[in-house]
């Protein structure tokens, strides 16, 4: 599907990022109803674009003081505020956190489970191999083993043969050695690239459990293994242990299930290279997700602007 085309209106960038990397989603995009002004959006590719922009500031701006709201529009508020409408489907994003409550005294444990459809990390390190499934792991307070990219040999080549090869590439191709390539979607704006060398800041990173009829070049998955989990915070709350009395509980994520899709909400973006970006996620089951889309922030003259990088499929 290709992406919308969505004039500037002056601050719409969040809502065509938002609905760009919506597209790439076709377990939630394929149960929007047609008829609805999401359902135009997310499934055609000619749109109103002035009854989206209608519509979707709505849909951002209820609950808040008459209907209205100060702060600038963010793709993760309206993501978050569209799922909570209950005409929408999403419970493709639906995971389950299961928590273990345990007395810091007698350790008797007990099980809290919750829902959210936005799984929130703090930041991704560049450095890292694998930054967001290490990201993820720090959010659930998993210690995992030290592990490094394996080591690729450089192929042997001359100098010659080098030459030729950048100069015969397309300019946005070279040095991708994935052989993917992508839409940069800014507002009306589309072109095809590759992000392989790209810097931006990862804002929202959209993910999708492995599907046949959409294919992506393979990617190593391995995940590292988990060696110890920490507790994540604690409360005060009655033990239904031998204390039966009020104490400290530590709280521990025990198990996390993923639906069939993803999405991770970074709120303290930094730039980075996107191609050190994992194409692929394993789940606790060791289930494949492939990323599809990628949302960044981009600073401009101070003030945010919001651009998606959609991947094309196979």
């Amino acid at each position: 599907m290709e992406p919308l085309h969505l004039p500037n209106s002056g601050n719409s960038c969040w809502i065509a990022s938002s609905i760009n990397a919506l597209r790439s989603l076709r377990n939630f995009s394929e149960g929007v109803p047609l008829e609805s002004i999401l359902g135009k959006a997310l499934n055609q590719k000619k749109t109103p674009a002035l009854e989206l922009y209608k519509w979707c500031r709505e849909c951002l701006h209820k609950g808040s003081a008459e209907g209205k709201d100060t702060d600038p529009e963010d793709p993760a508020e309206f993501l978050v505020t569209l799922f909570d409408e209950e005409q929408i489907p999403s419970q493709c994003f639906e995971n389950t956190r299961t928590k273990t409550l345990q007395c810091s005294i007698c350790h008797h444990e007990r099980t809290m489970v919750d829902k959210e459809k936005i799984l929130i990390v703090s930041q991704l390190n560049p450095f890292e191999c694998k930054p967001v499934q290490q990201a993820i792991y720090r959010e659930f307070g998993y210690n995992i083993e030290t592990y490094a990219p394996p080591s690729i040999p450089a192929p042997q080549v001359s100098a010659e043969e080098a030459v030729d090869t950048i100069r015969d590439a397309p300019t946005d191709q070279v040095g991708d050695q994935l052989g993917e390539m992508w839409w940069r979607c800014d507002d009306n704006r589309i072109q095809i690239c590759s992000i392989l060398k790209r810097t931006s800041m990862p804002y929202i990173l959209f993910y999708t459990a492995r599907d046949k009829r959409c294919e992506f070049p393979e990617e190593s998955s391995k995940a590292p293994q988990i060696q110890s989990i920490a507790p994540r915070d604690s409360v005060q709350i009655q033990c239904e242990g031998s204390c039966n009395q009020p104490q400290k509980h530590n709280i521990f994520v025990s198990n996390y299930e993923t639906n069939k899709a993803l999405i991770v909400h970074i709120t303290c973006p930094q730039a980075m290279e996107l191609g050190c970006l994992e194409r692929t996620l394993l789940d606790n089951n060791q289930i494949p997700y492939d990323l599809t889309a990628v949302l960044c922030k981009v600073s401009m003259a101070g003030n945010c602007h919001y651009i998606t990088y959609r991947r094309q499929c196979l």
